[in-house]
């Protein structure tokens, strides 16, 4: 099955042939950290839990080899990967947090026979490895936390400590060049250059000695992330803004529209990453040669060779070409083996899985996958999932649904709007206002539940369970009329589709006069002119135009409509193992339920973005027509959050 974006769910797939060829995606255990492409083309990538594939150019057929071993789960055992090298086709080593056989991490796995076999090699000090560069000549580097600089010069058989510019910092961006040239830079706002192989450096001032930016987020420590030496130039990445300088004459020169860099030991080119999305190659003097808007992944592990530069995820491997545009293959597989089934679902008889258009399940984790039943439709153009027990829903473009009913082997085409417009066209039975909360040592729900009766819904028993703290629903009243009700279904399919405008969100000219005294007195911290670190808008963020930034909030009065629900979908960048939600659960007279539900871990003024879902399917959504419900019916339900903040994170975006 093809998803773009998703590599479990791709079962076909073009990778710049003639003509299509089924194969199977290859699947991984971890997210993919580092990639490497040889001048011959062959590229090779790996996971955090040590994985290895291979494929003879970026169009090729991969194969998977691990180095690592697992135990019964399928983990992997003393290893965390950072860094893969490759110094020919044959010849490389992965490198990273490796526990040696002393109790030390003081090894690499090397091999010979293009991943086949590997080999653990004993570099020589203990530590964990933050990055790794090499040539084809059989040198490479490493940074070893804790320990120093490793270095090789026979393709990683040995190894020896060479000179570090201090032994206090962990440095963690390095770059050399076949002129045994170097850069590193430090977690703690260290450069040093080297011309001889580290038997001498040079300590170079940073960009924030030289105060070449403002640095506002006054607690991080000042990382240096990427460091190059590209022609007659020194690069860097400071605290995530990207900076130039002459060789000859250090003076940092921010380049404000990026965010990042790359490119290789010959410099066959130079690429940035843009600050919003897509890519830019410049040439010699650093000046734009080259754009690359639209791309196929955002974000990923990237490399620079042959004048390319290529970004990967789980699915993908892209190319952006060095005479512009760019070519995406799915990293897929031809291998005899049969792979496993694609995890889409769990029930409590175990995983579903597909693999083709065969179910299977699992019933222990980890276990053997038996055979379920066969699809009588293709599943290429969709994804699949399980609403219930008894149902498979095929979810496709333009909101196309096809149901498959098990034990019937019956299939039921449908519309997202349709299911949505029948249901909210029958007389609602019921309705159940809920909370909850699940983490890692807790789980509780509270409910009210009403009923109809007659021209009135009728406060139920109230289901309450309450947690170790006590935690139950609001008060509400023991009546909401019908109508309030009817009125709110009735319009509410057309309320899904109409996007928020900005008059409906309520802020006054007070919120704004306060979004911007907020943001004036973080500027006075930020600066150093006050020592309160309490301010209630806050920014992890250097370099802040502050003039730019105040005047940005008036601007959200006439923001358009399309920029404002970008805006809020994303109210919250907090995460935590901690899940709480508010639902309403309506039921109509047929025994449809309709669900709305928000998530969250601490929530924004309006409970931004709601989820609507029915029969499987999820319609997420910044309607204020629920806020408007629930502020009619259950006034208590959401609690009256300050409507300052959500004016915070708006003008953040708009930066």
């Amino acid at each position: 099955m093809k998803l773009i974006g998703m590599v479990g769910c791709l079962l076909f797939c073009v990778c710049g042939m003639a003509q299509t060829v089924k194969k199977s995606p290859l699947h991984f255990s971890s997210s993919i950290s580092k990639l490497a492409v040889l001048p011959s083309g062959k590229i090779v990538l790996g996971t955090r839990t040590g994985e290895a594939a291979f494929a003879d150019s970026v169009a090729g057929y991969w194969q998977l080899h691990s180095p690592v071993p697992k135990d019964s789960t399928g983990l992997s055992l003393g290893a965390t990967m950072e860094n893969i090298n490759f110094f020919n086709s044959d010849t490389g080593f992965i490198s990273g947090f490796i526990l040696g056989k002393d109790s030390k991490y003081n090894i690499i796995y090397h091999t010979t026979d293009k991943g086949k076999k590997w080999s653990t090699i004993n570099f020589g000090q203990d530590g964990w490895v933050d990055d790794a560069v090499n040539l084809n000549n059989g040198e490479a580097w490493m940074s070893v936390s804790g320990g120093g600089i490793a270095y090789t010069h026979d393709y990683g058989f040995s190894w020896k400590a060479l000179l570090t510019p201090d032994k206090k910092q962990r440095f963690a961006a390095f770059y050399f060049n076949a002129q045994q040239q170097g850069i590193i830079g430090s977690l703690s706002n260290m450069i040093a250059f080297t011309g001889n192989n580290c038997k001498d450096w040079t300590i170079l001032p940073t960009p924030l000695d030289q105060k070449k930016y403002n640095k506002t987020y006054r607690d991080a420590r000042a990382e240096v992330s990427a460091v190059a030496i590209y022609q007659n130039y020194f690069l860097a990445c400071q605290e995530g803004l990207v900076f130039y300088t002459a060789k000859d004459a250090i003076n940092w020169i921010w380049l404000p529209n990026y965010s990042n860099f790359y490119t290789d030991a010959t410099n066959s080119a130079l690429f940035f990453r843009l600050n919003k999305s897509g890519y830019e190659k410049v040439n010699d003097q650093l000046l734009p040669q080259m754009r690359y808007d639209s791309t196929h992944i955002d974000f990923g592990p990237a490399t620079c060779s042959n004048g390319s530069l290529y970004i990967t995820n789980a699915a993908m491997v892209e190319q952006l070409q060095p005479a512009g545009g760019s070519n995406f293959f799915y990293i897929c597989t031809n291998s005899p083996e049969k792979p496993a089934p694609q995890v889409f679902a769990y029930t409590e008889k175990g995983y579903y899985g597909y693999l083709d258009n065969a179910v299977y399940v699992q019933h222990d984790y980890n276990g053997k996958w038996y055979p379920a039943f066969e699809l009588p439709f293709n599943t290429d153009s969709g994804s699949l999932s399980m609403p219930d027990k008894n149902t498979l829903l095929l979810t496709m473009h333009g909101g196309n649904l096809l149901y498959y009913d098990i034990a019937a082997k019956k299939i039921t085409r449908k519309k997202s709007d349709a299911v949505i417009a029948a249901f909210c066209k029958s007389n609602i039975t019921s309705i159940a206002f809920e909370n909850g909360s699940q983490g890692c040592f807790h789980s509780y729900a509270n409910k009210l539940l009403y009923n109809l009766n007659e021209a009135v819904f009728d406060l139920q028993d109230n289901i309450i369970k309450t947690d170790k703290k006590g935690r139950a629903m609001p008060d509400n009243g023991d009546e909401i009329p019908a109508g309030t009700i009817t009125d709110f279904i009735t319009a509410l399919p057309e309320m899904l589709t109409r996007p928020t405008i900005i008059g409906e969100l309520g802020f006054t000219e007070a919120d704004y006069t306060q979004c911007r005294q907020d943001i004036e007195k973080f500027k006075s911290f930020a600066e150093g002119k006050s020592k309160n670190a309490q301010t209630s808008f806050e920014w992890h963020k250097n370099n802040i135009d502050f003039n730019r930034l105040i005047g940005l909030v008036d601007s959200i009065k006439d923001i358009a409509t399309e920029q404002l629900n970008k805006c809020l979908f994303h109210l919250s960048d907090m995460w935590s193992t901690t899940t709480n939600w508010k639902s309403i659960t309506l039921e109509n007279e047929e025994g449809q339920k309709l669900l709305i539900r928000c998530y969250y871990y601490e929530p924004n003024a309006f409970y931004f973005p709601w989820e609507v879902s029915i029969e499987g399917i999820k319609i997420p959504t910044t309607s204020m027509h629920i806020n408007r419900f629930v502020n009619a019916v259950y006034p208590l339900f959401i609690e009256r959050k300050n409507k300052v903040a959500v004016l915070h994170r708006i003008v953040k975006q708009l930066y």
